[in-house]
């Protein structure tokens, strides 16, 4: 697919195709028969395939009616009439060609034709032996791309090039000037939008430097540029200045930005980014980015330079400051190992949230940065990986979760058809810090942890599967707490645990269901799925004083039985497929329930998997079902029920509507206030939302939109509103988006709330160009 970069470098150099035509028609010199003055030639038609003809070896192919072929004439000889050659794919029509020992001049109704492109123009001269040549007053299409149009954007028009311009002149090999030119992509007797300058200069494969760029839209001028340098090559990508982009905000104020482009090699390039802010400041950006066949990297790195913002009663309504923002993303092969690194990682979170633009990215608390390295030595797989997560609890506190640096080594073998082993180890430094902001809560600490396991199993049977496995575990903590002061103290924590599980899952039961008269599916498949695990923990009496970090590891509560039973319906349909074809095996529905025993209810306070944990021997139930009976229908209900109470604590369900035309979404959340229930006895957290999002479009694909809300029911507000609507025509479109956004409520910094507009235009064969006019505030 071409991209907008791409098209805007052949529209330019598109105008510029029409004088290159003289390459394919070469012109050697040769000396006119002598004739005698009593003489009058009679009209006949020069040779076809004549080394001697004036047009040379390349006049393959004349078509001329009432031709007047005089001779000599001075220096020149001169065809006349309706004369068309064609040469190398090439077709030049004109009512006159002039060539001389120098110079080839065609003129009348001139008419250039190339696969693709058609040039008409008043008159061309072209120089026989440099090639060089000028149209004047030139104009005609080109076509911008074989590939079939979006009929989002252009409707049922091939995308198209219209061009004019009152002299074309080729100046060199690879440069070309242009004098008053404009183009088009509006291809209609009356184009609503048009491009023009006054002078330009075409580098190819280097660079376009057009002057008094205007773009106007019903002739009504809309953008202006006094100069305008745009860099090109073969492949799009080319060192230089980028176009600048302009904006207004109400929280950044009036904006321009500018950036500028260094492609390195084939593989890689970096941009550099400077924006200006009449409100906020200045920021300053790089991007680096690299593709190769051992891997791939994007990284950008931004700092914003904030001013000090004075509110209307003069106070500050936000001190200066700096901050940065780094996101990068790194998949590299480094001999026989792997490397995977990300990071999305910020400075300040008041300043992430002022810029964010909906409610998911809002909504996101937390930066992170992490690094590994894994492969495999032999039946050895090594791992060695730095991560680190901090959590904002507020507007500038935080809490940090990390491992700094972990190495893992895994090894594992089938002993026999049922038997397998397995032997796993890990060193890590356990990074937890409660608040960055107080060092005297830093709980970090080394810890080694190794897991030797085997496993059995015990049934073939198609419809029962029963395995065992034993495995010990052995951990020691290089530092503990103080049973008197809770404390951290250098003093070692050393745990030998031994695991007992078995895990039954069955004996399944089904039926199947034959129905060759349904329309729906050819048979149903009922599928009942009974499953029963039981872990047991050998004790351990010093949990008191080991640090907790991580809760699959340090959590763990000896001397405790765990006891994990559900139960699942599944309906499973071969669907009959529209028009006729193989059926096709479909689950359609899905219900599943099932809860948590523990006999020790401090192992349900720290439950991995529970959504609310809660010091309780028994888990809430849970209940899910998931129906999808058409590709394009498909929904999911949750719920949890309090163990002992037996009322519902939460719910959850979504649905999803895809059709040709139509797409509908939606998800609904409830968690209730449960008077003297653990984690549900604040009325405060009690919350329900809803979230739909609907997108429509014609059947022409000409006009469409879409609306989104975000709906606090408990509280009666409308968190963020988002409204789309465009429409298309042959070849050019508009768009406007209108959003309401109330968030501050579920942030950590205060912000106001915010209305905003914005609205853009898409050019056919170009691309979008979005028109930012700010947010206002409410």
């Amino acid at each position: 697919m071409r991209t907008p970069s791409d098209t805007i470098r052949r529209l330019l150099i598109v105008l510029t195709a029409a004088v290159s035509v003289g390459r394919a028609v070469p012109v050697t010199a040769q000396t006119p028969p002598p004739t005698s003055a009593a003489q009058t030639p009679a009209p006949q038609t020069p040779p076809t395939q004549s080394a001697d003809s004036p047009l040379g070896n390349c006049a393959r192919e004349f078509h001329m009616s009432n031709l007047g072929f005089r001779g000599q004439e001075g220096d020149y000889y001169r065809l006349s009439g309706e004369v068309r050659m064609v040469c190398d794919g090439t077709s030049i029509f004109a009512e006159e060609v002039r060539v001389t020992d120098t110079t080839i001049y065609a003129s009348g109704d001139l008419l250039v034709i190339q696969d693709g492109l058609r040039v008409n123009a008043d008159r061309m001269e072209l120089d026989r032996a440099t090639k060089l040549g000028t149209f004047f007053k030139a104009y005609g299409t080109a076509r911008l791309t074989d590939q079939a149009p979006d009929r989002n954007l252009f409707g049922t028009l091939e995308p198209e090039v219209m061009f004019r311009a009152e002299k074309i002149e080729r100046m060199g090999p690879r440069t070309y000037r242009l004098t008053n030119g404009s183009f088009t992509t509006c291809v209609q007797a009356s184009p609503r939008w048009h491009m023009s300058g006054t002078s330009g200069t075409i580098t190819l494969d280097e660079h376009i430097i057009l002057r008094n760029l205007v773009f106007r839209v019903k002739g009504v001028p809309v953008l202006y540029l006094p100069v305008m340098y745009y860099p090109l090559d073969s492949d799009g990508r080319s060192t230089g200045f980028l176009l600048p982009t302009y904006s207004s905000s109400a929280v950044r104020g009036q904006g321009l930005s500018n950036a500028f482009f260094w492609a390195i090699n084939r593989s890689q390039d970096a941009t550099f980014y400077h924006d200006w802010f009449s409100k906020s400041g200045q920021g300053f950006g790089a991007n680096y980015r690299y593709a190769a066949a051992a891997g791939s990297g994007d990284m950008f790195m931004y700092l914003r330079d904030e001013k000090e913002r004075i509110a209307a009663n003069g106070s500050i309504e936000r001190p200066a400051s700096r901050s940065y923002e780094f996101r990068g993303s790194l998949n590299q092969t480094v001999g026989r190992f792997q490397l995977i690194a990300n990071a999305n990682y910020f400075s300040d979170l008041g300043t992430q949230q002022l810029y964010q633009q909906n409610v998911y990215d809002f909504s996101q608390r937390s930066r992170n940065l992490g690094l590994t390295l894994s492969g495999n030595l032999s039946s050895v797989r090594l791992s060695v990986a730095v991560n680190q997560q901090d959590v904002f609890t507020g507007s500038t506190s935080a809490q940090r979760l990390g491992r700094t640096p972990q190495v893992n080594a895994w090894w594992s073998d089938s002993l026999t058809t049922r038997l397998s082993a397995s032997v796993d180890g890990e060193m890590a430094y356990l990074d937890r810090r409660p608040d960055l902001s107080q060092p005297a809560l830093d709980r970090s600490l080394w810890r080694f942890h190794g897991t030797s396991r085997i496993r059995a199993a015990l049934s073939n049977l198609s419809y029962l599967s029963f395995t065992t496995s034993a495995s010990w575990r052995v951990t020691s903590w290089l530092e503990s707490l103080d049973p008197l002061t809770g404390l951290p103290v250098p003093v070692p924590v050393n745990r030998n645990l031994l695991e007992l599980s078995a895990d039954l899952a069955g004996p399944w039961l089904q039926r199947i269901f034959q129905t060759p008269t349904n329309g729906y599916a050819e048979r149903f498949k009922h599928l009942i799925e009974p499953r029963v695990s039981v872990h047991w923990l050998s004790p351990f009496t010093g949990r008191a004083q080991v640090i907790q970090t991580d809760p699959h590891i340090d959590g763990l509560v000896g001397g405790t039985t765990q006891v994990h039973y559900s139960l699942a319906t599944r309906v499973l349909a071969r669907t009959r497929v529209r028009g006729g074809g193989p059926s096709q095996l479909r689950e359609i529905l899905s219900v599943t329930i099932g809860q948590r025993y523990y006999t020790n209810a401090q192992a349900g306070l720290v439950d991995p998997y529970s959504i609310f944990p809660t010091a309780t021997t028994f888990t809430p139930v849970e209940m899910a079902a998931v129906v999808n009976p058409f590709d394009a229908i498909s929904g999911r209900f949750q719920l949890l029920l309090h163990p002992t109470a037996w009322v519902p604590q939460s719910y959850s369900a979504t649905a999803t509507i895809r059709r040709d035309l139509v797409q509908l979404s939606a998800s609904w959340s409830r968690r209730l206030y449960l008077p003297g229930v653990p984690n549900f006895d604040n009325p405060a957290l009690a919350s329900q939302f809803l979230n739909a999002t609907t997108s429509m479009t014609s059947p022409s694909r000409r006009y469409g939109g879409s609306y989104g809300v975000y709906y606090d029911v408990t509280r009666n507000r409308l968190v963020m509103q988002r409204v789309m609507a465009y429409i298309s025509a042959q070849c050019c479109g508009l768009s406007a988006e209108y959003q309401t956004i109330n968030i501050a409520p579920i942030g950590l910094t205060g912000l106001a709330a915010d209305r905003r507009v914005a609205i853009s235009f898409t050019l056919a064969g170009i691309g979008s160009f979005p028109i930012p006019l700010g947010a206002f505030r409410q």
